[in-house]
Protein backbone atom coordinates (compact mmCIF):
# COMPACT_ATOMS: atom_id res chain seq x y z
CA UNK A 1 0.00 0.00 0.00
CA UNK A 2 1.17 3.51 -0.72
CA UNK A 3 2.37 5.80 2.11
CA UNK A 4 -0.10 8.21 3.70
CA UNK A 5 0.26 12.00 3.76
CA UNK A 6 -0.34 13.58 7.17
CA UNK A 7 -0.18 17.17 8.37
CA UNK A 8 2.85 17.98 10.50
CA UNK A 9 2.36 19.16 14.10
CA UNK A 10 2.87 22.85 14.82
CA UNK A 11 6.47 24.02 15.03
CA UNK A 12 7.37 25.74 18.31
CA UNK A 13 9.27 29.07 18.51
CA UNK A 14 9.33 30.28 14.89
CA UNK A 15 11.38 33.43 15.48
CA UNK A 16 14.40 34.87 13.67
CA UNK A 17 17.66 34.03 15.48
CA UNK A 18 16.05 31.29 17.58
CA UNK A 19 15.89 27.50 17.48
CA UNK A 20 12.49 26.14 16.56
CA UNK A 21 11.46 22.55 17.28
CA UNK A 22 9.30 20.09 15.38
CA UNK A 23 8.15 17.24 17.63
CA UNK A 24 7.08 14.32 15.44
CA UNK A 25 4.70 11.61 16.68
CA UNK A 26 6.18 8.19 17.43
CA UNK A 27 4.56 4.80 18.00
CA UNK A 28 2.92 2.80 15.20
CA UNK A 29 4.36 4.98 12.43
CA UNK A 30 7.14 4.63 9.87
CA UNK A 31 8.50 7.81 8.27
CA UNK A 32 9.56 8.03 4.63
CA UNK A 33 10.03 11.81 4.44
CA UNK A 34 8.70 15.17 5.53
CA UNK A 35 7.99 18.11 3.25
CA UNK A 36 8.33 21.48 4.95
CA UNK A 37 7.26 24.88 3.62
CA UNK A 38 9.71 27.31 5.23
CA UNK A 39 8.08 30.64 4.34
CA UNK A 40 4.66 31.84 3.22
CA UNK A 41 4.13 34.93 1.11
CA UNK A 42 7.80 35.91 1.03
CA UNK A 43 8.29 39.32 -0.56
CA UNK A 44 11.45 38.18 -2.37
CA UNK A 45 12.87 34.80 -3.40
CA UNK A 46 14.32 32.89 -0.46
CA UNK A 47 16.74 29.96 -0.38
CA UNK A 48 16.77 27.33 2.36
CA UNK A 49 20.04 28.78 3.69
CA UNK A 50 18.40 32.24 3.88
CA UNK A 51 15.97 30.84 6.45
CA UNK A 52 17.90 28.09 8.29
CA UNK A 53 21.49 27.92 9.52
CA UNK A 54 21.67 24.36 10.92
CA UNK A 55 19.36 21.35 11.18
CA UNK A 56 19.55 18.67 13.88
CA UNK A 57 17.46 15.51 14.15
CA UNK A 58 17.28 13.82 17.55
CA UNK A 59 16.08 10.34 18.46
CA UNK A 60 15.38 10.02 22.18
CA UNK A 61 17.54 13.11 22.71
CA UNK A 62 20.58 11.87 20.72
CA UNK A 63 21.63 13.81 17.61
CA UNK A 64 21.71 11.52 14.55
CA UNK A 65 21.68 14.27 11.90
CA UNK A 66 23.59 17.52 12.12
CA UNK A 67 24.02 19.52 8.94
CA UNK A 68 24.19 23.11 7.76
CA UNK A 69 21.31 24.20 5.57
CA UNK A 70 23.88 25.30 2.99
CA UNK A 71 25.02 21.65 2.69
CA UNK A 72 21.75 19.77 2.53
CA UNK A 73 20.90 20.51 -1.11
CA UNK A 74 24.25 19.14 -2.30
CA UNK A 75 23.73 15.87 -0.42
CA UNK A 76 20.35 15.43 -2.12
CA UNK A 77 21.35 16.71 -5.59
CA UNK A 78 24.30 14.30 -5.62
CA UNK A 79 21.71 11.58 -6.29
CA UNK A 80 20.49 13.47 -9.36
CA UNK A 81 18.72 16.71 -10.26
CA UNK A 82 15.31 17.04 -8.66
CA UNK A 83 16.11 15.85 -5.13
CA UNK A 84 17.03 19.26 -3.73
CA UNK A 85 14.80 21.93 -2.22
CA UNK A 86 12.09 23.44 -4.42
CA UNK A 87 10.46 26.87 -4.52
CA UNK A 88 6.87 27.81 -5.25
CA UNK A 89 6.85 31.50 -5.96
CA UNK A 90 9.31 33.00 -3.48
CA UNK A 91 8.75 30.32 -0.83
CA UNK A 92 11.25 27.43 -0.41
CA UNK A 93 10.11 23.89 0.37
CA UNK A 94 12.52 21.47 2.03
CA UNK A 95 12.08 17.71 1.63
CA UNK A 96 13.87 15.74 4.33
CA UNK A 97 14.27 12.08 3.41
CA UNK A 98 14.34 9.24 5.92
CA UNK A 99 13.86 6.46 3.38
CA UNK A 100 15.93 7.04 0.22
CA UNK A 101 13.90 6.90 -2.98
CA UNK A 102 17.03 6.91 -5.16
CA UNK A 103 17.97 3.36 -4.10
CA UNK A 104 17.85 0.86 -6.97
CA UNK A 105 15.10 -1.46 -5.77
CA UNK A 106 11.72 -0.97 -4.10
CA UNK A 107 13.05 -2.90 -1.12
CA UNK A 108 16.08 -0.64 -1.00
CA UNK A 109 13.91 2.47 -1.10
CA UNK A 110 11.94 1.34 1.95
CA UNK A 111 14.79 -0.34 3.87
CA UNK A 112 16.01 2.85 5.53
CA UNK A 113 12.61 4.30 6.52
CA UNK A 114 12.31 5.17 10.20
CA UNK A 115 9.90 2.97 12.20
CA UNK A 116 8.97 4.48 15.55
CA UNK A 117 7.57 1.55 17.55
CA UNK A 118 10.47 1.49 20.03
CA UNK A 119 11.21 5.24 20.06
CA UNK A 120 10.12 7.73 22.68
CA UNK A 121 10.82 11.07 20.96
CA UNK A 122 11.69 12.23 17.46
CA UNK A 123 12.57 15.92 17.16
CA UNK A 124 13.90 18.16 14.43
CA UNK A 125 15.59 21.39 15.52
CA UNK A 126 16.07 24.26 13.09
CA UNK A 127 18.40 27.15 13.92
CA UNK A 128 16.68 30.08 12.17
CA UNK A 129 18.87 32.72 10.56
CA UNK A 130 18.90 36.07 12.42
CA UNK A 131 18.09 37.80 9.11
CA UNK A 132 14.94 35.75 8.44
CA UNK A 133 11.70 37.76 8.46
CA UNK A 134 9.30 36.64 11.20
CA UNK A 135 6.24 37.62 9.18
CA UNK A 136 7.24 35.19 6.41
CA UNK A 137 8.13 32.15 8.53
CA UNK A 138 5.78 29.20 8.01
CA UNK A 139 7.41 25.84 8.91
CA UNK A 140 4.30 23.90 7.97
CA UNK A 141 3.94 20.81 5.85
CA UNK A 142 3.32 17.09 5.66
CA UNK A 143 4.87 13.77 6.57
CA UNK A 144 4.81 10.66 4.41
CA UNK A 145 4.18 7.64 6.65
CA UNK A 146 2.64 4.23 6.88
CA UNK A 147 1.08 2.70 9.97
CA UNK A 148 3.57 0.03 11.00
CA UNK A 149 4.22 -0.94 14.60
CA UNK A 150 7.85 -1.83 13.94
CA UNK A 151 11.17 -1.14 15.62
CA UNK A 152 13.69 1.36 14.32
CA UNK A 153 16.41 -0.54 12.47
CA UNK A 154 19.41 0.71 10.51
CA UNK A 155 19.11 4.34 9.45
CA UNK A 156 21.28 6.87 7.64
CA UNK A 157 23.00 9.22 10.09
CA UNK A 158 24.52 12.50 8.93
CA UNK A 159 27.09 14.50 10.89
CA UNK A 160 29.44 17.34 10.02
CA UNK A 161 32.83 18.39 11.34
CA UNK A 162 35.79 20.58 10.43
CA UNK A 163 38.94 19.08 8.90
CA UNK A 164 42.02 21.13 9.93
CA UNK A 165 43.91 20.87 6.61
CA UNK A 166 45.91 24.00 5.81
CA UNK A 167 48.04 24.81 2.76
CA UNK A 168 49.28 22.73 -0.17
CA UNK A 169 50.59 19.18 0.18
CA UNK A 170 49.46 15.94 1.76
CA UNK A 171 47.18 15.83 4.80
CA UNK A 172 46.12 12.59 6.49
CA UNK A 173 42.90 12.32 8.47
CA UNK A 174 42.96 9.27 10.75
CA UNK A 175 40.46 10.32 13.41
CA UNK A 176 37.18 9.45 11.68
CA UNK A 177 34.87 7.52 14.02
CA UNK A 178 34.90 3.75 13.56
CA UNK A 179 31.52 3.20 15.17
CA UNK A 180 29.35 2.63 12.05
CA UNK A 181 29.73 1.79 8.34
CA UNK A 182 30.05 4.69 5.89
CA UNK A 183 28.01 5.32 2.76
CA UNK A 184 29.55 8.65 1.73
CA UNK A 185 32.07 11.27 2.77
CA UNK A 186 31.56 14.81 1.41
CA UNK A 187 34.39 17.35 1.58
CA UNK A 188 33.16 20.91 1.06
CA UNK A 189 36.22 22.43 -0.62
CA UNK A 190 37.53 22.80 -4.17
CA UNK A 191 41.16 22.41 -3.03
CA UNK A 192 41.40 18.59 -2.99
CA UNK A 193 43.35 17.28 -5.98
CA UNK A 194 43.23 13.62 -4.94
CA UNK A 195 41.89 11.47 -2.09
CA UNK A 196 42.97 8.00 -0.96
CA UNK A 197 41.03 5.95 1.59
CA UNK A 198 42.72 3.01 3.29
CA UNK A 199 41.28 0.43 5.67
CA UNK A 200 43.72 -1.86 7.48
CA UNK A 201 46.32 -1.04 4.83
CA UNK A 202 44.07 -1.84 1.85
CA UNK A 203 43.18 0.90 -0.62
CA UNK A 204 39.39 1.34 -0.76
CA UNK A 205 39.28 4.52 -2.88
CA UNK A 206 42.00 6.36 -4.79
CA UNK A 207 40.90 8.95 -7.35
CA UNK A 208 41.94 12.37 -8.51
CA UNK A 209 39.38 15.17 -8.54
CA UNK A 210 38.75 14.88 -12.29
CA UNK A 211 38.60 11.08 -12.18
CA UNK A 212 36.07 11.27 -9.38
CA UNK A 213 33.88 13.80 -11.21
CA UNK A 214 33.96 11.73 -14.41
CA UNK A 215 33.38 8.37 -12.70
CA UNK A 216 30.41 9.59 -10.68
CA UNK A 217 28.81 11.59 -13.51
CA UNK A 218 28.96 8.67 -15.94
CA UNK A 219 27.14 6.55 -13.34
CA UNK A 220 24.29 9.09 -13.24
CA UNK A 221 25.28 10.91 -10.07
CA UNK A 222 25.51 14.69 -9.88
CA UNK A 223 28.81 15.82 -8.29
CA UNK A 224 30.24 19.35 -8.47
CA UNK A 225 33.80 20.66 -8.67
CA UNK A 226 33.42 22.54 -5.36
CA UNK A 227 32.79 19.40 -3.25
CA UNK A 228 34.89 16.22 -3.28
CA UNK A 229 32.58 13.28 -2.57
CA UNK A 230 33.76 9.76 -1.75
CA UNK A 231 30.74 7.47 -2.36
CA UNK A 232 31.21 3.89 -1.22
CA UNK A 233 27.59 3.27 -2.32
CA UNK A 234 28.11 4.61 -5.86
CA UNK A 235 25.88 1.81 -7.23
CA UNK A 236 23.04 3.12 -5.02
CA UNK A 237 22.68 -0.22 -3.27
CA UNK A 238 21.76 -0.31 0.41
CA UNK A 239 24.38 -2.99 1.12
CA UNK A 240 27.33 -1.07 -0.38
CA UNK A 241 29.38 0.61 2.34
CA UNK A 242 32.79 0.59 4.00
CA UNK A 243 32.80 -0.84 7.52
CA UNK A 244 35.63 0.32 9.80
CA UNK A 245 34.27 -1.29 12.97
CA UNK A 246 37.06 -3.21 14.62
CA UNK A 247 39.66 -1.91 12.15
CA UNK A 248 43.11 -1.01 13.38
CA UNK A 249 43.52 1.66 10.68
CA UNK A 250 41.04 3.81 8.77
CA UNK A 251 42.38 6.95 7.11
CA UNK A 252 41.97 9.41 4.26
CA UNK A 253 45.02 11.00 2.65
CA UNK A 254 44.25 14.26 0.84
CA UNK A 255 46.51 15.86 -1.72
CA UNK A 256 45.70 19.54 -1.25
CA UNK A 257 46.12 22.42 -3.68
CA UNK A 258 47.51 25.83 -2.77
CA UNK A 259 45.01 27.87 -0.81
CA UNK A 260 43.63 24.96 1.22
CA UNK A 261 42.10 26.06 4.52
CA UNK A 262 40.15 24.06 7.14
CA UNK A 263 36.98 22.75 5.51
CA UNK A 264 33.64 21.21 6.42
CA UNK A 265 33.23 17.45 6.06
CA UNK A 266 29.83 15.74 6.10
CA UNK A 267 29.67 11.96 6.57
CA UNK A 268 26.71 9.69 5.85
CA UNK A 269 26.83 6.54 7.97
CA UNK A 270 24.37 3.66 8.25
CA UNK A 271 23.48 1.58 11.26
CA UNK A 272 21.51 1.54 14.52
CA UNK A 273 20.76 4.91 16.09
CA UNK A 274 22.78 3.89 19.14
CA UNK A 275 26.25 2.77 17.99
CA UNK A 276 27.10 -0.66 19.28
CA UNK A 277 23.45 -1.63 19.67
CA UNK A 278 21.77 -4.32 17.64
CA UNK A 279 19.52 -3.09 14.87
Amino acid sequence: MSPKKRRLPSVVNKTAGSTCVLDLPTGALRYFYILLQLTSGAAAARAVSDIIKEIRIKIDGRVVHRILAAQIDYLREFNGPGYSSFSVGNDPFLKMHFAEMWRRTAGGEDALAWAMGNIGTLQIEFDIQPTALNAELAFTGISSVDYVNGKLGDIVQVLNSTVPANGAGKFTLSTLPKDLPYYRIHCFTDKIDKATVTLNGNVEFELTKNESLADQSIDGLNPTSTVFTIPFDQRQRVGDFIDPRGASEFAIEFECAAGMVPFQMVVEQVGPHKPGAAA
